[in-house]
């Protein structure tokens, strides 16, 4: 669900580094710069020194990856006050969004946005709860996205997926 929409050359964030998956989906077979966040120390290390899926860890490792540890909505707000902008924002903030509610929240939300480029897209990982998903799409709106869902097949999870229209 994320490959698919991220194109050839775009500069991309993520949120949500864990082992290295997502950074793998998108990369394979395109070129682009990945910055990628996450605020666990032991999850990088494994990502990167001994990660049971060699092709993660081996793609985390290209020069086109630059992986910040620490806090999202902290590393956002200094991205943003360097100017630093995104074609595309990958947000997956873990595989329960109610156990994560500031990166769920308005405030973390408005921080991504100014990332994004001017018709900028974001990807945002909604699970399986209604009212998560729902909250989502609220800020969403809010911010002036067009917001739409997508669901992986085989998967009974959301990705809800917004295009900034200003």
């Amino acid at each position: 669900a994320w490959a698919d929409a991220v194109q050839s050359n775009e500069k991309v964030l993520e949120i949500g580094t864990g082992l290295g998956r997502t950074n793998y989906c998108i990369q394979y077979n395109k070129p682009l710069k990945i910055h990628s966040i996450d605020n666990d120390q032991l999850v990088i290390g494994i990502a990167l020194y001994s990660n049971p899926y060699p092709e993660f860890q081996e793609y985390l490792w290209r020069e086109s990856v630059k992986i910040f540890l620490g806090d999202a909505l902290c590393i956002t707000r200094i991205l943003s006050m360097k100017g630093v902008k995104y074609d595309h924002i990958v947000h997956d903030g873990g595989p329960c969004p109610a156990k994560n509610p500031i990166l769920y929240s308005y405030d973390f939300f408005s921080s991504l946005d100014k990332l994004l480029k001017p018709g900028g897209r974001i990807s945002v990982f909604g699970g399986k709860n209604p009212k998560i998903i729902k909250k989502i799409y609220s800020i969403l709106k809010e911010l002036d996205y067009k917001a739409y869902t997508v669901s992986p097949p085989g998967i009974k999870v959301f990705i809800i997926r917004g295009v900034k229209q200003s």
